[in-house]
């Protein structure tokens, strides 16, 4: 049996809405008609609005960033008219705006209208670049180890770009697709990461790999590597924001990192009878300088050890001397921060006249 007490006052309510349309009352508004409780960051109400036909939807916002490349307008999700009932929604130029964020495409003004016209809002954008893009951030971390393939033997190292959104007035977001390229033409890199808007402040991780089935790294060699970056979601057709040339030692030899990293890098290099050390801090970041050791292990004799230091952001190179003419094996080591000892190279040099 029908609820009388309900059907009454239903028929009140909807009695009660058509007299105050047609009395010229106060419009009915959404609840939290600016919508402000629900705008994305740094989303501001409309230049200019008029309230809908006795009903007025949730508002759209605008963000008006540096220069016109990231201006924005935001829509609510569609609403429920009181009298034409569920799916109301927004316009653009006549064209139906799905809820969220849009770009404005580098128009100085939006309208934006309703269905069954439940309001309209106009925003306007300027165009001034309130400060410069600051420089961003590129580094290379390679991992410490080798691993081995998935199925096979080939051996390689982690290697993972990481590039960071300076964070400035500008509130650029830009995506990045690295480009690594075998300098011998032997390897093919083809399953590395593609890192999307990334916004200001943020870091973003990409794993370098020659392929996700199998080697999920580098393998040793010399990569060129480069950076393309844009502000749309097709970073490899935009410009290439930074060159690096990047070195994945053997297995058994500590990583050469990329610059910024923290870590101190050599090796040594045999010429002749002689063996050239090469010390390189640029980059390092942890201590004032580095500490190294040279080892000088000759056969059938006790090891010699001598240690120097090299101030950090420099780089230096010297002849090892006085080897004499046994065979000698020649290891340089780094102080770790942590002060742990970590070999960067070994080399044997044999008996020489």
């Amino acid at each position: 049996m029908p609820n009388n007490n309900w059907s009454f006052r239903l028929v009140l309510a909807i009695f009660s809405l058509i007299g105050l349309i047609f009395a010229g009352a106060s419009p009915v508004t959404a609840d939290g008609d600016d919508g402000s409780s629900a705008w994305p960051t740094g989303c501001v109400a409309a230049d200019s609005s008029t309230p809908g036909d006795g009903f007025t939807a949730p508002a759209p916002c605008k963000i008006d960033a540096s220069g016109v490349d990231q201006d924005q307008y935001y829509i609510p999700a569609d609403f429920d008219h009181p009298v034409q009932g569920a799916g109301g929604g927004y316009y653009v130029n006549g064209n139906g705006q799905v809820p969220g964020l849009h770009k404005t495409e580098g128009a100085r003004t939006v309208t934006v209208t309703t269905s069954d016209n439940s309001g309209t809002w106009t925003f306007s954008y300027s165009d001034v670049q309130t400060g410069e893009e600051a420089k961003n951030k590129y580094r290379i971390v390679l991992g410490e180890t080798c691993k081995k393939e998935i199925q096979g033997s080939t051996r390689y190292r982690d290697a993972v770009a990481y590039v960071t959104n300076r964070d400035d007035l500008t509130e650029f977001t830009f995506s990045v697709s690295p480009e690594v390229i075998d300098v011998r033409g032997l390897v093919s890199v083809i399953d590395t990461e593609i890192a999307y808007n990334i916004i200001d402040g943020d870091t973003a991780a990409m794993r370098l790999m020659e392929s996700d089935d199998g080697i999920r790294g580098l393998r040793p060699g010399v990569y060129r590597v480069k950076f393309w970056q844009s502000r749309d979601d097709r970073p490899w057709e935009g410009k290439v924001a930074k060159r690096m040339k990047l070195t994945v030692p053997a297995c058994g030899k500590v990583a050469s990192v990329g610059p910024g990293s923290g870590q101190a890098r050599g090796d040594l290099k045999r010429l002749g009878c002689r063996v050239k050390a090469v010390a390189d801090v640029r980059g390092f970041t942890l201590a004032p300088k580095a500490r190294y050791e040279l080892v000088r292990k000759p056969f059938g004799k006790r090891a010699r050890h001598g240690s120097f230091a090299v101030p950090a952001g420099q780089k230096r190179s010297f002849v090892v001397k006085r080897l004499g003419h046994a065979r000698v094996v020649l290891t340089l080591k780094v102080k770790q921060p942590t002060g742990k000892w970590v070999k960067l190279d070994r080399v044997i040099r044999p008996r020489c006249r």
